[in-house]
């Protein structure tokens, strides 16, 4: 579809490969999401001086940090400390070991990938209420992100884009297109090899598109999730706004 791959969509950078925004998406109602009010990232530690002032040109105000404790502290994020925008630090996963149970030996990769977020959603609930409260409340343009721009990152897109009315199929997408940015052609691993290999193995569409099925038979909605998990009327009105308005 054209808008996935609008111009404006990726945010070209010498140190991160997989920085993306979320305006441009047409919505169920027939508007659009704004561009320059989210972005979708991976790891940030890498970041040079130039791609730091390109992202705060951007209008980046807020950065949340996805990551588990281990990651942050082995390869901080360069807004950690910084002067200019307001950094948060929002384990998603959080440290303890939660005893996921593995999916069956015989699912598909979609399957697979679904049956680990969808365990995340129900064993993260606190954390991943924590985090919409904090989207929700930023200031100016609003950039989260985890190590690959893909699971943590991924799902936590996938929110804000349902509850701005964007169709299933959009969002699925959007989280298969980390393969454009994200695969490595010199990487010994066959199953990554290629955009396409990438995007079967490690993002497929229909992983998230399980997800939001998943949502939508248990709580009737992402924003049926959103609620049971705490958020108010007044986040997801914030949310909608940042993204809509």
């Amino acid at each position: 579809m054209d808008e996935l791959l609008d111009h404006r969509r990726h945010l070209p950078m010498e140190g991160a490969r997989n920085i993306r925004d979320l305006g441009g998406y047409s919505t169920t109602s027939g508007t659009r999401t704004q561009w320059q009010r989210f972005l979708r990232a991976d790891n940030q530690a890498n970041l040079t001086d130039p791609d730091q002032s390109k992202l705060l040109d951007y209008g980046l105000e807020t950065v949340v940090d996805l990551r588990l404790t281990r990651e942050v502290v082995e390869t901080p994020n360069v807004f950690t400390d910084s002067d200019a925008v307001t950094f948060h630090h929002l384990n998603f996963l959080g440290d303890e070991d939660r005893g996921y149970d593995p999916a069956p030996e015989a699912a598909g990769v979609p399957e697979r990938i679904a049956h680990s977020y969808t365990s995340f959603l129900e064993g993260c609930k606190e954390n991943i209420a924590q985090i919409m409260a904090t989207l929700a409340s930023a200031n100016g343009g609003a950039l989260f992100h985890c190590h690959a721009g893909k699971d943590r990152t991924g799902l936590v897109a996938a929110f804000l884009l349902s509850l701005a009315g964007v169709p299933a199929e959009t969002i699925a997408a959007d989280y298969g297109l980390t393969a454009k940015y994200s695969f490595d052609p010199d990487s010994e691993d066959s199953n990554v090899q290629t955009e396409d290999n990438y995007r079967n193995y490690c993002c497929p569409p229909a992983g998230m598109s399980l997800v939001l099925d998943y949502l939508d038979r248990e709580y009737g909605s992402v924003e049926g999730y959103m609620r049971a998990i705490g958020l108010t009327a007044a986040h997801l009105a914030a949310l909608r706004s940042r993204l809509l308005d």
